[in-house]
């Protein structure tokens, strides 16, 4: 999800006063050089933008409420909520099940609405990545068929509930989150250059492997006498 989805994903949580949010956390083997073992491209913007600041934490209470019939309604962007062991009867029994995905699945029969969105290639936004920089995300090709913007879906579910609207354009958006994160202060999409903007502190990360060939041969040039 871009900032722009994850900030408005907050907004809507705060209009329906709700506090169970989170996103799916996605890892895996890394290098330390260009694999992060984090694979959500934007765990950093989900972080700043306070969404979650552990994601995963909330999902088994998501989940446990949902089974236990607490939660009557839920809202899925992108995910599966059946991987997370929720049955399909269990979904069904929502008083309202939405879901917006740019594909079907086995979760998506049992939804209330289905509502298609784009993907990654055909959005416009912003994301941050494990390095803390601020990078922009243009769009490649255009969505098919009636497929809508995430941030445009996200928008009008707000608007339904409040019945006002500001937002007119994803720099609309981008506005409001630099409004109200510091660390966003005084940017736009359009300063967003093609190296970004350093908005978090890096990681640290460890030093690169050694390569014991590679430390053989530096050994062994530092050891040669003098002009030969």
């Amino acid at each position: 999800m871009t900032n722009e989805e994850l900030w408005l994903t907050l907004q809507l949580a705060r209009t329906l006063d709700v506090e169970l949010i989170d996103i799916v956390p996605r890892t895996g083997p890394g290098d330390d050089i260009l694999l992060s073992e984090d694979r959500n491209p934007n765990t950093n913007g989900a972080r700043l933008l306070g969404v979650t600041s552990e994601p995963g934490a909330k999902l088994s209470t998501i989940t446990d409420a949902v089974k236990s019939g607490t939660v009557k309604a839920l809202i899925v962007l992108g995910e599966n909520p059946m991987r997370l062991g929720i049955s399909a009867e269990q979904l069904s029994a929502l008083s309202a099940f939405i879901v917006m995905d740019i594909l079907s699945n086995d979760a998506t029969e049992n939804a209330t609405v289905v509502l298609p969105s784009f993907a990654f290639a055909e959005k416009r936004g912003s994301m941050i990545n494990g390095e803390g920089r601020l990078q922009r995300l243009n769009r490649a090709v255009r969505g098919p068929g009636e497929a809508r913007d995430d941030w445009e879906i996200l928008r009008d579910l707000i608007q339904a509930c409040t019945g006002q609207n500001s937002i007119y354009s994803i720099e609309d958006v981008f506005r409001q989150m630099a409004e109200a994160v510091p660390q966003l202060a005084g940017s736009n999409l359009s300063k967003i250059g093609d190296l970004g903007i350093q908005v978090m502190e890096a990681h640290e990360s460890p030093p690169p492997p050694v390569d014991a060939a590679a430390a053989a041969i530096e050994k062994a040039e530092s050891q040669r006498p003098p002009g030969r």
